[in-house]
């Protein structure tokens, strides 16, 4: 806001590049798995449950672009930088990136807070690219 003098002239870029599970809901006597599940309710509420509580805290700002990495590379995940497993990673990002301009960003908007907003979808498909993925099956294979 120091450049521009209304949030619906910024637009923000976004890429989802992990995924926390879904929070536990029940409390342990052991205080190791207390402290595992309070990560796991921290790192759930900042990864992509955050992106639409940011949306909504500042009305009429843009998010353009909306990806998820989902790939099955041999090494994914690891720190192996070698040509095996980067290539299989970069045709599967640049396809990823295609079908989420396929779909367009106000589509992936309308379907992120369908989901946000509708606790039985949230239970049905915990994380949202299972439901993007549901919803744009045809992009998705």
């Amino acid at each position: 806001m120091e450049i521009v003098d209304d949030y619906s002239d910024i637009i923000v870029d976004v890429a989802i590049c992990g995924y926390a599970a879904p929070p536990a809901t029940t409390v342990s006597k052991n205080a190791k798995a207390n402290w595992d599940a309070m990560k796991t309710v921290r790192d759930y509420y900042i990864s992509s449950m955050s992106v639409i509580g940011e949306l909504r805290a500042y009305p009429g700002l843009d998010m353009r672009f909306y990806f998820q990495e989902r790939n099955s590379c041999p090494g994914a995940g690891g720190l192996s930088f070698d040509n095996s497993t980067t290539w299989c990673m970069q045709e599967a990002g640049r396809a990823d990136a295609k079908a989420m301009l396929d779909i367009g960003s106000d589509k992936v908007a309308k379907t992120l807070e369908e989901w946000y907003d509708n606790y039985e979808l949230k239970k049905e498909y915990p994380y949202f690219r299972e439901y993007l993925n549901k919803v744009y099956s045809y992009i998705f294979e």
